[in-house]
């Protein structure tokens, strides 16, 4: 062992002129990969009379970095941890086994630690993780023994029992922290679980998640679809990574279901260990917590499949995250020589904080049609944008990519290869190749491919074919390209055409070449290309807007404070709202966002707000004119503003909105789709992508009633007063005794109440009464049309009271 003190850093060119200096006798050298500045430890290891030379050098500086040179394996132990140097030992002691030794350093403490098995009749096996000392190397300190881990693993047919419990270095914010993982499998049936605790620092709510289920190779069902494996799990307070579609073989939950044999370790190791710079598939996550389940079998007994769904669900239930990740291998027969066999792997998702819905399938390589010299491949992709992404509205589904004169706009999943095949007809001589498309966005639609048949057989020849289709709406468009060319290499003949049709109006170009032989033919036919034509703004208003009229563009709704209007005992059909004048909002939406809002008193506008952020009518051309009278006007050729103004009258006259302490005008603002609304430019798809933040309408509040005091119903006289007095009476007291008036039930043979209170409540006492009640209301804040006899109540008092009340006398 030797300690060492370097005065600043040492590099592996110093090291080695100063070992050179040293020469080959017993002084001690300098590490041949070069030393931190501060102290160090090197050491040799010798045990049992083996020799392990350990190129490790220890850095004892305070920062516990490790070393400046290379190890010979590094790996997380046990499984989950601080990094750990290992050597390979392979020493047999009877029923003892060594397997090997590892060393760890951090924060000025030295671990050695022994992975021991010890067997007992070939069939019990008990094995340490990580069994050592930790030695401090600062002063007052003494050694502590370490155990990193347990395995026990029994095998006496047909049972086989495997299962781990292990320390796991905790993640930030908790102190301690285990892992385990189980097997258990009696022939074709196996049972399987892995699991994860953390104890948190500070606080008593742990994160913890469980995993595991069964299998059978034998299943249950039938013939078409057969389960062979189903799992189930949960994490409280942890959270599973969103994977993708590159990510589904190697997704563990789905991964599970396969049943490989893999060690317990490994399966609770592929859920929790970082993998390419990313965190595990299951990390720590407080208020979060996750369900997932999975299921695998055989469908009509010619395809494998594997599908897992995990769902979680973000602290107190604000976020919400789906994803569904499946497998399928298909091969056609099963037995004998397959004819076709297809790997599809499937992910689709869905996070509440992005706004996103996503499907994405890819066709496997492996996969093949008729021979498996016919290779196929490609890949499909849906994606439907939702609040609160910036592009709601918009979507995309594309199988096999997009148009070649398209450029997708960035948010658009990239789709890479063409629905492909390539099929060596005869191997050296023959090959078929060709690849499609499709695809279809809010205002497009794009298909087509390419074809190529070559021979190569004493003579070099082919044919290409190539057809691509973009066809666009709102204003309807279409551009179809198409070309065919047929070679042979003799003297270079070749021979083809190109034909290019576009409309409406309905036109095109057609190129016939045949190279060293005749000039190019080139001729056009129909109306030259034009720009898009027109859509009139009706047919936008119906089939963008869905607006059968320009009175559907706006509309209203009550928020609160809206009372039923009954007569003859049903609500009117139509009629003015009958509200509340205390609790009443409306809200009024406009389907053509709004750039300006005015409050409308009398004659005169008063300015309220004006958007800075342009308008655009993306379907309708660039010169875009008034379509509703002055309510849309085009701005700088491009951009429209959309006006609207908002009036409220009282007996016929308008109030003053933007008093203080009035009526409450508040925006309402949402996404909008750029299909839509965006800039007229039907070749830029960026200017389809949606919009944030456009004014789509207004929310009105009514100012609230003032509560009525005494003196508003003073003149009512001395009734009211008697009551209030009565009233300041309570609460009841256990000793009071009861006075009139007082309730008295009716009694079968007494006069009807329910008679009485028809005949009565529209007496002309009680008429006489509300309306100087009703009188003493001031006129600004009295409700409206609620001064009547109440005859309609009389007439339906015997069908709304089933039977005679308490009256009081």
């Amino acid at each position: 062992m030797d300690l060492i003190y370097a005065s600043d850093i040492v590099d592996q060119d110093a090291a080695r002129s100063c070992n050179e200096l040293l020469g080959p006798n017993w002084v001690p050298q300098v590490p041949s990969g070069g030393l931190k500045k501060g102290a160090a430890l090197h050491f040799d290891l010798s045990l049992l009379g083996k020799s392990f030379p350990v190129p490790e050098t220890l850095d004892l500086g305070s920062d516990g970095s490790g070393s400046s040179g290379g190890a010979q394996n590094y790996e997380l132990a046990p499984s989950v941890g601080e990094p750990v140097v290992w050597w390979e030992a392979r020493k047999n002691l009877g029923p003892v086994a060594l397997e090997r030794i590892g060393f760890r350093y951090r924060d000025k403490t030295v671990w050695v630690l022994l992975d021991v098995v010890v067997s007992v009749s070939g069939s019990l096996r008990l094995a340490t993780r990580g069994l050592g000392v930790a030695v401090p190397l600062s002063g007052g300190a003494y050694p502590l023994p370490q155990l990193e881990g347990l395995e026990l693993g029994f095998k006496a047919s047909p049972v086989e029992v495997a299962a781990a419990l292990v320390r796991v270095s905790p993640p930030d914010g908790y102190s301690f922290a285990l892992g385990g993982a189980a097997t258990v499998a009696v022939k074709a049936f196996q049972i399987q679980a892995v699991g994860f605790y953390a104890h948190p620092t500070a606080g008593n709510t742990p994160s913890l998640f469980v995993y595991g289920g069964a299998g059978s190779e034998k299943g249950v069902g039938n013939s078409i679809i057969k389960v062979k494996d189903a799992r189930l799990g949960f994490g409280h307070n942890s959270s599973v990574r969103q994977p993708t579609i590159d990510d589904v073989d190697e997704f563990p939950f789905l991964a599970l279901l396969k049943r490989d044999g893999k060690d317990p370790l490994e399966v609770l190791g592929d859920l929790v260990q970082p993998h390419g710079g990313r965190r595990g598939w299951v990390s720590t996550s407080a208020g979060s917590f996750w369900l997932a389940g999975g299921l695998g079998g055989t469908l009509f007994e010619y395809a494998d499949w594997r599908a897992a769904l995990v769902l979680e669900f973000g602290p107190e239930f604000k976020t919400f995250t789906a994803n569904l990740v499946g497998k399928i291998d298909a091969t056609f027969p099963k037995q004998g020589k397959p004819y076709a066999r297809v790997i599809l792997n499937t992910h689709a998702g869905y996070s509440s904080v992005t706004g996103l819905l996503q499907m994405t399938s890819v066709i496997k390589e492996g996969s093949f049609l008729i021979s498996s010299d016919c290779k196929v491949g490609g890949g499909a992709a849906l994606r439907i944008w939702t609040p609160p992404s910036p592009h709601t509205g918009d979507f995309v589904y594309t199988i096999g990519g997009y148009h070649p004169d398209y450029k997708p706009p960035a948010h658009y999943p990239s789709v890479e290869q063409r629905f492909s095949v390539n099929w060596t007809l005869v191997p050296g001589h023959v090959v078929l190749k060709g690849g499609g498309y499709f695809a279809l966005t809010p205002d497009r639609l794009m298909l087509g491919g390419k074809f190529h048949l070559g021979v190569d057989y004493k003579v070099t020849a082919g044919v290409d074919a190539s057809l691509d289709v973009l066809i666009g709406w709102h204003p309807f468009y279409f551009d179809v390209a198409f070309k065919v060319r047929a070679w042979v290499d003799i003297g270079r003949v070749s021979v083809g055409a190109y034909v290019k049709v576009w409309g409406p109006p309905t036109g095109g170009h057609v190129t016939i070449y045949m190279p060293s032989i005749i000039p190019d033919i080139n001729f056009d036919f129909g109306s030259g290309r034009k720009a898009p034509p027109a859509v009139t703004w009706n047919s936008f208003m119906a089939d963008a807007l869905g607006c059968g009229k320009a009175a559907d563009i706006i509309t209203t709704r009550v928020l609160s404070g809206l009372l039923p209007e009954m007569k003859d005992g049903k609500a009117p059909p139509t009629g003015p709202w009958i509200v509340s004048g205390g609790d009443f909002s409306f809200l009024v939406r406009s389907v053509i966002p709004i750039t300006r809002v005015t409050l409308i008193k009398g004659t005169s506008d008063q300015w309220f707000f004006s958007s800075e952020r342009p308008l655009y009518v993306r379907p309708l051309p660039a010169a875009v004119r008034s379509f509703l009278g002055t309510q849309i006007a085009t701005r700088d050729g491009h951009a429209v503003s959309s006006a609207f103004g908002i009036q409220i009258t009282r007996d016929g006259q308008s109030i003053d909105l933007s008093a203080a302490g009035n009526w409450r005008i508040e925006l309402v603002r949402e996404k909008v789709p750029g299909a839509l609304w965006g800039y007229p430019n039907v070749l830029d798809p960026s200017s389809a992508v949606s919009i944030p933040e456009h004014i789509v309408g207004i929310s009105v509040t009514a100012p609230g009633n003032d509560r009525l005091s005494v003196t508003d119903i003073a003149p009512l006289g001395s009734t009211l007063v008697s009551a209030a007095t009565k009233l300041a009476a309570f609460p009841i007291r256990s000793n009071d005794t009861a006075s009139d008036p007082h309730p008295v039930v009716w009694v079968s043979g007494d006069p009807s109440v329910v008679e009485g209170i028809a005949q009565k409540i529209s007496s002309g006492g009680v008429v006489e009464s509300r309306g100087k009640l009703y009188s003493a209301i001031p006129a600004s804040i009295r409700p409206p049309r609620s001064d009547s006899p109440l005859t309609g109540y009389a007439k339906w008092a015997e069908d709304y009271l089933s039977g005679d009340p308490m009256t009081a006398s």
